[in-house]
């Protein structure tokens, strides 16, 4: 109210921000002797309106649009990147870092009217400035990771590829890239190999080993003459971390094993020489010649002359001779 010269009093409008009010400050339609400002995290934009509160996830702000503590004109959400989780909008709206999101009050993003940041829950990340974007999942073959680039399992802001001889099998993953192991390669999902942003670590297949310990090197082949063998020394047909040359009387069979060589014949190398080791093929003893070796371990020697060639059953064979048998009464042979 306003007096005037002659003492009369005349009812005067209260501003925006404030509220008509009684002797005991508490608001009235009609018949008010004063007025109120607004309280934290209350407004009236209307001078005849009770001051009302605004909602979490907004602000109370003037005429501006700036947040004000009191007499405030109305509510303004909280901008795309910030949230207050104020009862009744009483503080200003703050930016969520990044790692997080804005979100409401179920934990769920929302781009405005946020009451609140969420760090990235695991296998996601959000790299946005301000939390201003949802929290996206990491791929297959990456970890979530802070800004240092260290592997985190909440709040990360970014994925990075795993490094050399390490995978993730799956997208989203609240855990770290993992080590593959010696007689394996980090492969994608067609089991190629890769040496980074790897989902799988494949077993060296046949005839193919990897000595690295973290599976790090692609699986190569195995020489001529040897066979794949697992880190204690023994044969295995899949998943070798080494190669072992094929022992006395025995020869690469191609898919890394060795195999056996019979009587009659001889380890060779790839030029047709015999060798007591590492032998790539078992050539049978030519003409005139014979092995009695059971495996093939010996080299074929020549029989004297007067002599033909046998083979298991004492009869005469002109290749792969297992001995030697002097020719009989009335028979003869110059070789």
């Amino acid at each position: 109210h306003s007096a005037d010269e002659s003492g009369n009093s005349s009812c005067t409008a209260c501003a925006a921000g404030s509220m008509a009010v009684n002797g005991s400050g508490v608001f009235v339609s009609t018949g008010a002797v004063g007025c109120a400002e607004c309280e934290a995290g209350q407004y009236s934009a209307v001078p005849s309106d009770e001051c009302a509160a605004c909602q979490a996830g907004s602000m109370t702000v003037d005429s501006t649009g700036v947040f004000v503590n009191t007499s405030a004109v109305g509510c303004s959400m909280c901008e795309i990147g910030r949230y207050s989780n104020a009862t009744g909008g009483a503080a200003a709206c703050v930016e969520c870092s990044v790692g997080s999101q804005t979100s409401n009050s179920s934990g769920g993003h929302v781009s405005t009217g946020a009451v609140g940041c969420s760090p990235c829950s695991l296998g996601r990340f959000s790299n946005a400035t301000a939390g201003s974007e949802e929290c996206q999942e990491c791929a297959a073959g990456s970890e979530t990771v802070s800004a240092s680039g260290e592997f985190l399992s909440v709040g990360a802001v970014g994925c990075v590829f795993c490094g050399s001889g390490r995978f993730q099998a799956a997208g989203g993953q609240g855990s770290g890239c993992a080590a593959c192991s010696a007689g394996s390669e980090t492969a994608d999902g067609n089991g190629s190999f890769v040496s980074v942003g790897a989902v799988q670590c494949a077993a060296c297949a046949a005839g193919r080993y990897s000595g690295d310990e973290s599976g790090a090197v692609a699986c190569v082949e195995c020489s001529a003459g040897s066979e794949t063998v697992d880190s204690a020394g023994a044969a295995v047909s899949v998943g070798a971390s080494g190669c072992s040359e094929c022992g006395s009387g025995q020869f690469g069979d191609g898919i890394g094993g060795c195999g056996r060589c019979e009587a009659g014949s001889e380890t060779v190398d790839g030029s047709g020489e015999f060798v007591s080791s590492g032998g790539v093929a078992c050539s049978l003893c030519l003409a005139g010649q014979h092995s009695a070796d059971p495996d093939g371990a010996a080299a074929c020697e020549s029989c004297v002359a007067g002599s033909q060639t046998v083979g298991a059953n004492a009869t005469f064979v002109s290749v792969g001779a297992v001995g030697c048998e002097l020719c009989g009464v009335g028979r003869f042979s110059e070789n």
